[in-house]
């Protein structure tokens, strides 16, 4: 059950929902960009809250805007467009894990008996790449990177193998630019 102050006339929709010992997290996201309240600063934003069967429902503002990506052992991972942030529970602290320069982020799989080793998708519109954070490292390990699109990683249970979607461009894509595009005369 929600406050009083919940808007229930908004169309809202529930997305991002996990289990982490005896709570249920879930965000609450205006559907269809839908500014049914006339708020004039636009649309409402994302919420995401806490429910516990005895306690109830509780909203978790350090997440604010951001999508919720994973849950585990009292740690909110979340994402906004180029960085990947961790939110601990018990304080209500929000740090940023990592940052990309270019694209965005998706795609998460976080590695069974790695606490912090989550592989995700550097989406950068023509080709996607597949990075390895490892919470400790300064770098990002770049997995076979290519001009190719990486989607969908998932390791293997003992987090040993990982394996993903490869599409390659299609006959279409590289013919439709010329070297005088620039780099893009180069793609395929």
């Amino acid at each position: 059950e929600f406050s009083s102050d919940e808007k229930e006339s908004e169309n809202m929709e529930i997305t991002d929902m996990f289990v982490d010992n005896q709570y249920v997290y879930f965000s609450r996201l205006p559907i269809a960009e839908s500014n049914a309240l006339g708020l004039i600063r636009g649309k409402s934003r994302r919420t995401t809250y806490r429910l516990h069967p005895s306690d109830g429902v509780e909203i978790i503002h350090a997440v604010r805007d951001r999508q919720v990506v994973n849950v585990r052992n009292g740690f909110i991972y979340s994402v906004q467009l180029k960085s990947l942030y961790v939110t601990n529970i018990v304080n209500n602290s929000t740090r940023v894990l990592f940052s990309v320069s270019k694209g965005t982020i998706k795609d998460f799989t976080f590695r069974p008996g790695y606490e912090n080793d989550v592989v995700f998708v550097n989406d950068r519109g023509t080709h996607a790449f597949l990075g390895l954070f490892s919470d400790g490292l300064d770098t990002i390990q770049w997995i076979c990177p290519s001009a190719d699109s990486a989607s969908q990683p998932a390791f293997s249970s003992d987090g040993k193998y990982l394996a993903w979607l490869s599409t390659y461009p299609s006959h279409e894509d590289v013919t439709a630019f010329s070297a005088s595009d620039g780099n893009q005369g180069n793609k395929g």
